[in-house]
C-alpha cells in the first residue's frame, strides 16, 4: 500500500519528502548486503599492495643516490624528475585506494589494485632497481623480488578481469582460476622462494603466460557483448601496459644510438603517463556513471513523490498519517468526509480523537516498526474498516467504507438464524442461543428451561384449508408465544408446527406457569383467516437443563416430554424434571445409536419365546412367538424398546431383524426333532426391513438354504405397513410362500383396516390387536370387534390368534367367539428360546376356560326348551 511505501512530510503547503523506500533500477539494500562482504576482501588487496608498492617505490627514490654515489658503473643517476614523476603515480594510486574504499567498488578497488602492483614493475623494467637492490639484498635475491612484483601484478590483473568480466565467464576452467587467485598467487610466491635464482623467471613465465591465455580465451567469447564502462576500462588499462612493455621491449635497440639509460627513463616516463591517463579515464568515467545514475534516482524519486501527493489525496479510501506520539499530520479528502468534526485545520488533531483511546493507546504505545492492527469502527450509519501501520516511526491509517458489506453480513447472518415466516429463530439460531445459555449457566449456576410446544392435527388444517391459512395459523401461534412469554425469552421454530421459546434464569415452577399461560392462549380462541376460524390444539413438553447437558441433549429431552404430552392426549402439559438417570438414558441411547452405525450390539441381545396355544385343538402342538430381549448396563433383561427406538432412528432395523432370522433358523436347524414337532414360529419383521431390498435378498437366500426352518416359520408383517405399500408387500410375501414360510399380519385392527389389503395379501394368519383382547370380558364393543375379525379371517381362509390374554376369563370369551389361538401371560410370560427345548405349555387354563364354556353351553341349551314352551 502506499500508505506504507512513503514517508511524507508537509513543508509549508503540500510538499512531500523523500519516500521511505524507492525501488529504483538499482537496487540498494541488495548493493548494500553486497558491499559488506566485498569491502573486506578491497581492505586486504588494497593494504597488501599498497604497502609493497609504496615501499619499493620509496626505496627507488631515496635509496637511488646511495647507489649512485657510489659510483657503480651500471646504476642510473638520480633523476629529480623520474622522482616527481613517481610521487605522482603514488599520489594518484593513494587516491584511486580511497575513492574504491569510500564507495565500496568492487571494480575501482581492483583498478586501484592493478596500479598500485604496476608501479613496481614498470619501475624495475626502466632499471631504477639497480645496483642498490643488489647491494640491499644481495644479487641473489634480487630475481626472487623481481619475480614476486611481476606474481602480485599478474594477480591484480586476474582480479580485476574477474571484477569486469566476472558474471560473463562461462568456461569452467577460467571460471576456476579467476575465482581463487589469491591462493594460487600465495602458493607461487612461496614456490619461488623455494626455488633457486635461475628458475624463478621461467616459473613466473609459464604461469603469467597460462594465465593470459585464460583471459585470451574468456575474451574472445566476451569481445562481441563489451559495452559496459568497466569492460572497457579494462580493455584500456590492458592496451596501456601492453603499449609500455612495447616501448621497453624497444628501448634497448636504441642503446648503439644513444645512452641506453635515457631510453629506460624516457620508457618509463611514457609508460608512467599513460598509467595517470588511464588512471584519470577510468576515474572520471566512472564518476560521470555515478553522477548519471544519482541523477536519475533523484529524478525518479522526484517523480514518485508527485505521484505519490496524487494517490495519497486523490485515494478512493481515507488516508491519515500521525506521528509516534499520537498528533496527526496529514489526512486526504476521502478521511475528510469520514471525519468532519474531526480532522480540521488551524487546531491539534489527535489520533485518540479518531480512532478512540481503547484504539489508539495500541497504536501510540505498543507496536513495533513494520507491524499493523486492523478493526472496525462505527460512526452513526457508516461503518469503517481500517488498518494501522507503522512504518519509520511514524503511524499510517487506511479508512474504507464496508457499511454496504456490513449490512450485507447482518441480513444473512439474519436469514441463517431465523425462520423466514415468522422472524422467530430457526434451528440453527436458536441452538445457537441454548449454547449460549447453557454456558453461563455453567459459569453462574443459573437456571435454563424450556418449553416445546407442537401444534396437533396441523396437517389438517394445509390439506383442507390450504397452505396459505396454515401459515396464516403459524404466524398468529408466533404472535401469541411473543405477547405471553415477553421480550426475554428466546423463541424458536423447528419447522412445520413445532416451537421451543428458551427461559433463562427461570425456575421450573415458573416455565410451568409460563406453559399453562401459553397453552390457554394457544387453544382457548380461536384463528381466524378469510372468514374461516380454525380450533388448534397443542401438546406441551416442558424441561429443565442439568449440568453437563448438551444443546442437543436438552432439545431431545423437551422433544421426548411434548410427545408424551401428546400421548395423554390434546391440550396437555408434560413436565420432565432434570435428573441425571434421564441424561444417562439419552446418552446411553446415543452411545449405542454410535455403535449401530457400524455392528450391531450381538453380546446385548437375547432371543425369548412366548407359547402360542391352539384353542381347539385336541392334541397339543408347541407354537410361540420370538421376541427380542435387551440385556442393560447392569445385566437385567428388559424389552428392547431402547435398542429398537434407536435402531430406527438410525437405520438399523434391518440389521436386526437380520439377526433375530439368521439366529432363529440356525436355533431351528440345531434342534431338528424339536423342529419337527413344532406348529408354527412366529418372527417379527419391521417395516424399514420389508422396504430393505438386501434384507429381502437375504432373508429369500437363508430361507431357501434351510427348508424344514423355512416350513415352520412365520413372519409377522405390521398391518400399518402392509397398507401403505401393498404391492410391495404382495411381492415379499409371494416369495415367501414360494419358499414354504407362512405371513402373518400383525396388530390387526389397530391400524386403518381395509378388506381390499386382505385381498391382495394371501396372509395365513391374523393377530388381532391386544387392545381388543384386553378389555372384551367388559365392554360389548370391543367384544363385538373381535367376532367381526374372527368371521372375517374365517370366510377369508385365515387363522385368528388373540394377544394379549392375561386371564380365563378372556380365553372362555376367545372359545366362545372360536378364535383359533391365544397368546399371553395366562399361559406364560416370555422365557428363553432354548428353554422351550424341554418344557412344555401349561394348559391348566385352557381347561379351566373349556369347562366353563361347556357349563355356560349347557345352561344356554336347558334353558331353550322353557322358553320355546312359554312362548307356545
Amino acid at each position: 500500500m502506499v500508505v506504507r511505501a512513503l514517508r511524507l512530510r508537509r513543508d509549508g503547503g503540500h510538499r512531500f519528502a523523500t519516500p521511505l523506500r524507492q525501488r529504483a533500477p538499482l537496487d540498494f539494500a541488495s548493493a548494500a548486503s553486497s558491499s559488506v562482504a566485498v569491502r573486506y576482501r578491497v581492505i586486504a588487496r588494497i593494504v597488501i599492495t599498497a604497502v609493497a608498492g609504496a615501499a619499493l617505490l620509496l626505496a627507488l627514490i631515496h635509496l637511488q643516490p646511495l647507489a649512485g654515489g657510489e659510483g657503480a658503473a651500471d646504476s642510473v643517476p638520480y633523476d629529480p624528475l623520474a622522482a616527481g614523476v613517481i610521487g605522482a603515480m603514488l599520489l594518484a594510486m593513494a587516491l584511486c585506494a580511497a575513492v574504491a574504499w569510500f564507495d565500496s567498488d568492487p571494480v575501482e578497488s581492483a583498478m586501484a589494485s592493478w596500479f598500485v602492483s604496476l608501479v613496481p614493475v614498470l619501475g624495475l623494467a626502466a632499471g631504477f632497481a639497480g645496483s642498490w637492490l643488489d647491494a640491499a639484498v644481495g644479487e641473489e635475491l634480487r630475481a626472487h623480488f623481481a619475480a614476486t612484483l611481476a606474481v602480485v601484478h599478474v594477480a591484480a590483473h586476474l582480479v580485476l578481469f574477474r571484477a569486469c568480466f566476472g558474471d560473463e565467464v562461462t568456461d569452467a576452467g577460467v571460471r576456476w582460476l579467476i575465482e581463487r587467485t589469491e591462493p594460487i598467487a600465495a602458493g607461487i610466491v612461496l614456490v619461488l622462494w623455494l626455488l633457486p635464482s635461475s628458475a624463478v623467471f621461467a616459473v613466473v613465465g609459464l604461469a603469467a603466460f597460462g594465465a593470459f591465455v585464460q583471459i585470451g580465451r574468456a575474451l574472445r567469447r566476451a569481445l562481441r557483448r563489451i559495452g559496459h564502462a568497466d569492460q572497457r576500462s579494462y580493455l584500456l588499462a590492458l592496451c596501456a601496459q601492453g603499449l609500455c612493455a612495447g616501448v621497453q621491449a624497444f628501448s634497448p635497440a636504441a642503446g648503439p644510438l644513444t645512452d641506453p639509460s635515457g631510453w629506460r627513463v624516457l620508457s618509463f616516463w611514457n609508460g608512467s603517463a599513460v598509467f595517470v591517463a588511464v588512471a584519470a579515464l577510468m576515474i572520471v568515467e566512472r564518476r560521470r556513471r555515478r553522477a548519471e545514475r544519482q541523477d536519475r534516482l533523484y529524478r525518479e524519486a522526484l517523480d514518485a513523490a508527485r505521484k505519490y501527493r496524487h494517490v495519497y489525496y486523490s485515494a478512493p479510501v481515507g488516508l491519515v498519517s500521525a506521528t509516534a506520539t499520537g498528533h496527526v499530520l496529514r489526512w486526504n479528502d476521502m478521511a475528510q468526509s469520514f471525519f468532519p468534526d474531526l480532522l480540521q485545520n488551524g487546531r491539534v488533531n489527535t489520533l485518540a480523537g479518531v480512532l478512540g483511546d481503547d484504539r489508539a493507546a495500541p497504536l501510540v504505545q505498543g507496536l513495533a516498526d513494520g507491524q499493523s492492527r486492523r478493526g472496525e469502527l462505527r460512526r452513526a450509519a457508516t461503518v469503517l474498516a481500517y488498518e494501522a501501520v507503522i512504518a519509520g516511526g511514524a503511524i499510517e491509517i487506511s479508512f474504507v467504507d464496508v457499511s454496504e458489506r456490513s449490512r450485507l453480513a447482518e441480513t444473512l447472518e439474519q436469514m441463517a438464524h431465523h425462520d423466514s415466516l415468522t422472524d422467530l429463530l430457526n434451528r440453527r439460531g436458536l441452538e445457537k442461543r441454548i449454547d449460549e445459555a447453557l454456558r453461563v449457566r455453567g459459569s453462574r449456576e443459573s437456571q435454563v428451561s424450556l418449553i416445546y410446544v407442537n401444534l396437533d392435527h396441523f396437517k389438517a388444517i394445509n390439506e383442507v384449508f390450504g397452505h396459505a391459512a396454515g401459515d396464516a395459523v403459524i404466524i398468529e401461534v408466533a404472535r401469541r408465544m411473543r405477547a405471553i412469554l415477553g421480550p426475554l425469552a428466546q423463541i424458536g421454530r423447528l419447522g412445520g408446527d413445532e416451537f421451543i421459546a428458551l427461559l433463562a434464569d427461570a425456575p421450573l415452577a415458573q416455565t410451568r406457569r409460563a406453559a399453562a399461560d401459553l397453552l390457554d392462549a394457544l387453544t382457548g380462541e380461536a384463528f381466524e383467516h378469510d372468514a374461516q376460524r380454525f380450533d388448534v390444539q397443542a401438546s406441551i413438553g416442558v424441561v429443565e437443563a442439568t449440568a453437563g447437558m448438551q444443546t442437543r441433549e436438552l432439545i431431545a429431552q423437551a422433544d421426548d416430554a411434548c410427545a408424551r404430552a401428546k400421548q395423554a392426549g390434546s391440550r396437555k402439559i408434560a413436565v420432565q424434571q432434570a435428573s441425571d438417570a434421564r441424561l444417562d438414558d439419552y446418552r446411553a441411547s446415543i452411545r449405542l445409536g454410535s455403535k449401530l452405525k457400524s455392528s450391531l450390539p450381538i453380546d446385548r441381545m437375547r432371543l425369548y419365546a412366548q407359547p402360542i396355544v391352539a384353542l381347539r385343538e385336541a392334541e397339543p402342538v408347541q407354537r410361540y412367538e420370538v421376541l427380542l430381549r435387551e440385556v442393560d448396563e447392569q445385566g437385567r433383561i428388559e424389552p428392547p424398546a431402547r435398542l429398537l427406538a434407536t435402531a430406527e432412528r438410525q437405520g438399523g432395523m434391518a440389521a436386526i431383524d437380520r439377526h433375530v432370522l439368521q439366529t432363529t433358523i440356525e436355533h431351528l436347524c440345531a434342534h431338528p426333532a424339536h423342529t419337527q414337532s413344532l406348529g408354527f414360529v412366529t418372527v417379527n419383521v419391521s417395516g424399514m426391513s420389508l422396504n430393505d431390498i438386501r434384507f429381502q435378498q437375504d432373508a429369500v437366500a437363508m430361507l431357501r438354504d434351510h427348508r424344514l426352518a423355512a416350513s415352520r416359520i412365520v413372519l409377522e408383517i405390521t398391518e400399518s405397513v402392509a397398507v401403505r405399500d401393498v404391492s410391495g408387500t404382495r411381492r415379499f410375501v409371494e416369495r415367501m410362500r414360494d419358499i414354504g414360510v407362512g405371513i402373518a399380519l400383525d396388530d390387526f385392527g389397530a391400524g386403518y383396516t381395509s378388506f381390499a389389503y386382505l385381498r391382495d395379501i394371501p396372509a395365513s394368519l391374523l393377530k388381532i390387536d391386544g387392545q381388543f383382547i384386553a378389555e372384551m370380558v367388559g365392554d360389548r364393543k370391543h367384544r363385538g370387534i373381535v367376532r367381526a375379525i374372527q368371521q372375517l379371517g374365517a370366510e377369508m381362509g385365515m387363522a385368528c390368534l388373540a394377544e394379549w390374554v392375561e386371564d380365563v376369563p378372556t380365553l372362555q370369551a376367545l372359545l366362545e367367539l372360536n378364535v383359533d389361538y391365544a397368546q399371553g401371560y395366562v399361559f406364560s410370560e416370555a422365557l428363553p428360546i432354548e428353554s422351550w427345548l424341554v418344557r412344555q405349555v401349561d394348559l391348566t387354563p385352557l381347561h379351566a376356560a373349556r369347562q366353563a364354556a361347556q357349563a355356560v353351553r349347557a345352561a344356554t341349551d336347558a334353558e331353550q326348551p322353557v322358553a320355546d314352551r312359554v312362548g307356545a
